[in-house]
């Protein structure tokens, strides 16, 4: 494992590519340390104020916590912790995980995205996966998610598209909210919230729980005002719709929402010695199979030995030759038959006929037969 130190300022711009899967921790110092199993993997260009960094393997990094973030692209898997800057993340080819950062931008996620303690206005527009998260104190907007959206005191704003359920629970009164899942939307309010609901339930169920008490409200499209109104929240379920101020714990555990611990750099050694382990793996097997079929090519080859031996053996000279009614074959001038090229004895063939001399299966005689054979000094 290469570690690296390149000296820098609190604010220094940082821009990332990496092939393989990345994890940013924030500190107080005033540089940036890079571990990555090569350091011939590691491609930093440094100016007065910024870091370009391209890694072409797993990458951890510890940068000052208030530098300015610019991911471009991460093939692997990202997570970021304790970075209290602006982070923009263009796209990640794994899951991304968030904790302890500030304001995020995020364009491209492939797989889960999951986040706590955010700072900062969190935006996201596109993740393939689950959404997950905790504890974002401004404004969270989320344009489209493939799966479903699990979120604990958050307040979430604007468009929201997720292809399977939606369960939400709001830090404060809601804003304005356009909601629209494949499953079912669950979303806890606080009891005093003032907003005008507008439900579409493809379920044919709309449901108003207040502590112990449910009240099915509606049928398939409703629209009514909560206390003195305010907000437009519109909710579009393609199962059932739920408005509830109590019971969130039952769905909705704090512990869940924790992305992955500190120890990322270990995770990435781990998951470094995992990758070259099963391309260790692949290349014995690989090798294995040309064993293998090195000594089917040899078996195959003594077993046409043998017959030919076996041939040779029992015919006389005489019998080699076909008379053709002038009188002997050896009168007639043949013009002489091209010498096939000959193949040598492998080290696979001379083994296996010493194992068969040594188990008896041969005798001497016949082993050299072999050879001969093998070697092309017995005709067709």
């Amino acid at each position: 494992m290469a570690t690296i130190t390149y000296p820098c300022g609190v604010s220094t711009r940082i821009l990332i590519n990496a092939e393989g899967n990345l994890s940013i921790s924030g500190w107080d110092q005033e540089s940036v340390e890079a571990q990555i199993r090569r350091g011939e993997n590691l491609s930093v260009q440094q100016d007065e104020n910024s870091l370009t960094i391209l890694a072409e393997d797993d990458l951890a990094l510890k940068i000052p916590k208030n530098a300015i973030l610019q991911i471009n692209l991460v093939e692997g898997s990202l997570s970021i912790s304790s970075v209290q800057s602006r982070i923009d993340i263009q796209s990640v080819g794994g899951h991304l995980s968030l904790r302890g950062t500030g304001a995020v931008m995020c364009s491209n996620v492939s797989g889960h995205l999951k986040f706590s303690d955010i700072s900062g206005e969190l935006r996201i527009r596109n993740v393939g996966g689950n959404l997950k998260g905790s504890g974002a104190a401004a404004q969270l907007s989320v344009v489209n998610v493939g799966g479903s959206i699990k979120l604990l005191d958050v307040m979430l704003v604007e468009k929201v598209h997720a292809g399977g359920n939606i369960k939400v629970k709001l830090a404060g009164p809601p804003q304005e909210l356009d909601a629209l899942a494949g499953g079912n939307i669950k979303l806890w309010i606080p009891a005093d919230a003032n907003f005008v609901l507008e439900a579409h339930s493809g379920g044919e169920k709309v449901v108003f729980q207040s502590g112990m008490e449910s009240q099915r409200i509606g049928n398939g499209q409703y629209r009514t005002t909560l206390g003195t109104g305010g907000p437009l929240v519109r909710l579009h379920a393609g199962g059932n719709v739920y408005i509830l101020t109590t019971g969130w714990e039952e769905d909705l555990l704090a512990e869940d929402f924790v992305p992955v611990d500190d120890n990322l750099g270990q995770k990435i050694n781990v998951l470094t010695d995992d990758r070259i382990q099963k391309k260790i793996e692949a290349k014995m097997r690989q090798a294995e199979m040309k064993a293998n079929a090195a000594s089917r090519r040899a078996e195959e080859r003594i077993n046409a030995a043998m017959r030919k031996a076996e041939r040779f053996k029992g015919r006389g000279a005489e019998d080699r030759w076909t008379a053709t009614g002038v009188g002997s074959v050896s009168n007639i001038p043949w013009p002489p038959a091209p010498e096939e090229p000959r193949q040598k004895v492998s080290d696979e063939e001379r083994m296996i006929i010493l194992n068969m001399l040594s188990e008896k299966k041969i005798t001497a005689e016949e082993a050299n037969q072999l050879l001969d054979a093998l070697n092309g000094k017995f005709g067709k």
